[in-house]
């Protein structure tokens, strides 16, 4: 047999530990560039996310369209779940709208829902066609309780007002807002504004906040997307918003927000008060600071509901850097400590002569 080498079965063993070492350096390098790709492709120039979003869009809104035409030559007996079906379609393509609000142009956001506002009158015209009237009849009117104020009549009308008056009065500016908060196409413009506090309830298709300094904003209501740009010192309460949350450009602020989705860019020293569905991201921000949400109002759970915003899936703390890829935490990002939270509750979002606003410990 062959004779070994003195010391050659331990020149054997230190080989196969640097082999395994220099291999598990391979894994290592392989696996970095492997989560390098991945977040290049999160990453990824909004205008190929555009470009892919409008091919989607457009081919579904024709074919929501196409499905509309052919409502007129639909059986009698089953117009009503063809109707409901087609609604359902339009609802979620208003959802892709709102899950791309983020990266679109506001204009272009502008132009799809224009699109989508047609489809649900062209709905609502075959509707009014198709659908039998109810026969009319007598109703007897009841009469007001004895003790029932004229204050207390008025209210009851006020709240059994029909949909369409809620949402016109939802979308004009209120005596409440600042007058430099300007709404244009349906849009909310709150801009270069200083030492102010506005407020804004309703139904809120998109909301642009920019260029303010130590002021505080209550956005009470529904919103589908809403973008936030060069804020200094400021407080930002707002209701539950279906699409997209962008963020760009705060030092010194407070943010107490929900959404499905919330990307923060460029910002300093500010404290995050997040319901979120989907992983938050941040970029070239430091000094950051994220709790669970805790701004409070009246009705703020159907809110959430109507935003379909689940209150037992909450990602705040799930935080990605995209400018920290090791696996330690990143040190541009922190949790506020529990005894630093309270929970803010706005006790009558109408009343603007007032600070109706009460805070608690969490």
């Amino acid at each position: 047999s062959q004779r070994r080498v003195p010391g050659e079965h331990k020149m054997e063993e230190k080989h196969a530990v640097l082999s395994a070492r220099m291999q598990a350096n391979q894994d290592a390098r392989r696996a970095q560039r492997d989560n390098r790709k991945k977040e290049a492709e999160e990453m990824k120039d909004p205008k190929e996310s555009a470009l892919e979003f409008y091919s989607v869009f457009s081919l579904d809104k024709q074919k929501i369209a196409d499905r509309i035409a052919r409502l007129q030559s639909c059986p009698p007996e089953g117009i009503n779940a063809e109707l409901e079906a087609v609604s359902e379609q339009v609802k979620q393509l208003q959802q892709s709208l709102a899950a791309a609000t983020f990266f679109l142009p506001s204009y272009d956001v502008r132009q799809s829902q224009e699109a989508i506002s047609k489809l649900e009158t062209d709905i609502q015209t075959v509707q009014a066609s198709l659908v039998p009237k109810k026969k009319f009849a007598f109703s007897r009117k009841q009469k007001p309780a004895v003790d029932a104020t004229p204050a207390d009549i008025a209210s009851k009308a006020t709240a059994t007002a029909v949909p369409t008056a809620a949402v016109v009065a939802a979308s004009a500016p209120s005596a409440s807002m600042s007058s430099a908060a300007i709404q244009q196409e349906g849009d909310i413009t709150i801009q270069n504004l200083n030492g102010e506090v506005v407020r804004k309830s309703g139904t809120i298709p998109n909301v642009f906040i920019q260029n303010l300094e130590d002021c505080v904003v209550y956005l009470c209501g529904n919103m589908m997307a809403v973008r936030i740009d060069k804020l200094r010192r400021c407080k930002i309460f707002a209701g539950p918003v279906a699409g997209s949350i962008h963020l760009d450009d705060a030092q010194d602020c407070q943010f107490h927000l929900a959404s499905r989705q919330i990307r923060i860019h460029t910002s300093q020293r500010c404290d995050y008060f997040l319901h979120v569905r989907s992983t938050p991201i941040i970029e070239h921000s430091t000094g950051l600071r994220f709790a669970p949400y805790d701004f409070s109002y009246p009705n703020i759970e159907q809110d959430m509901t109507t935003a379909e915003l689940d209150s037992s899936i909450n990602c705040w703390a799930d935080v990605k850097d995209f400018n920290w890829l090791r696996q330690q935490q990143s040190p541009n990002w922190s949790v506020i400590p529990e005894d630093e939270r309270t929970v803010h509750r706005l006790e009558d979002i109408d009343d603007a002569a007032t600070e109706a606003f009460s805070e608690t410990k969490a």
